[in-house]
């Protein structure tokens, strides 16, 4: 009982840092909610990962980092922080990617789903099947920077989808993992 208040205190408190912008000291209860515990207690921490990786945190997260100067203490911290969430990150991050408009804003999108997305080859290959072409390309995009062996099975794919711009994305995915 003691340990589980002492984690939904942390709980709150990392919604707390969130709000108070101390990405930081969030990013050090996120990593305290990874240690390591006596399986008896592991349920508990796993559901306060699960609980920070809602996704109105992790949208606010990234639009945060949109508003950091790159590089600095706080967008590192971020950045911990997504890399730490990354099952939860990864489709909201995805969808975040489909909708926005500002090019380098979307640059910087792949570039944190290519750090967090490099174990997660085939989840992100399973989301080639959709139905926008822009979202594809941006998969595929993800998936040549991860230059993974394993993302070629998955680039095969979409290799004769009917877009020109992702078979193009395609070549140049397959040129950078070297296939």
């Amino acid at each position: 009982k003691r340990f589980s208040r002492i984690v939904d205190i942390l709980e709150d408190m990392f919604a707390w840092l969130l709000e108070k912008k101390d990405y930081r000291m969030a990013l050090l209860v996120l990593r305290s909610f990874q240690m390591s515990v006596e399986p008896a207690f592991r349920s508990c921490l796993t559901g306060a990962i699960k609980k920070a990786g809602d996704k109105n945190n992790i949208i606010g997260l990234i639009h945060a980092l949109r508003k950091l100067p790159r590089g600095s203490a706080d967008a590192q911290a971020v950045n911990a922080c997504l890399t730490l969430l990354d099952r939860d990150a990864t489709p909201v991050l995805l969808e975040m990617l489909a909708e926005e408009e500002d090019r380098s804003f979307k640059k910087l999108l792949i570039q944190v789903l290519r750090d967090i997305g490099k174990d997660q080859i085939a989840f992100l290959g399973e989301r080639l099947s959709d139905g926008r072409w822009y979202f594809v390309r941006n998969i595929v995009t993800i998936l040549g920077e991860s230059r993974k062996e394993e993302a070629v099975e998955y680039l095969q794919q979409v290799a004769n989808h009917k877009n020109f711009q992702i078979r193009q994305e395609v070549v140049r995915a397959l040129m950078s993992i070297g296939g």
